[in-house]
């Protein structure tokens, strides 16, 4: 589970491992705790998969943390965003 790169400069790669298909989701946060992207994976068959991730051209520069939620198991790194 891992970023690349990171720091971003707007356009970032996520990788991810899906150990079985279900109730899966990826979702970024910013700094305040406010949701500023998510996707659902429930579709996604288990194993390796990648999300390409373009930030909002109105998201500042800062800290955003990325979360892996994949059958009731949260998993969440930090990704900083600078343009």
């Amino acid at each position: 589970f891992g970023a690349y790169p990171n720091p971003s400069n707007g356009s970032t790669k996520i990788h991810f491992e899906i150990t079985e298909k279900g109730s899966n989701s990826l979702n970024i946060y910013d700094i305040t705790g406010r949701k500023v992207f998510e996707t659902n994976l429930s579709d996604l068959d288990a194993g390796k998969h990648q999300i390409n991730w373009d930030a909002d051209g109105a998201l500042k520069n800062g800290i955003y943390l990325y979360e892996l939620n994949s059958n009731g198991k949260k998993t969440t790194k930090k990704m900083i965003l600078s343009r």
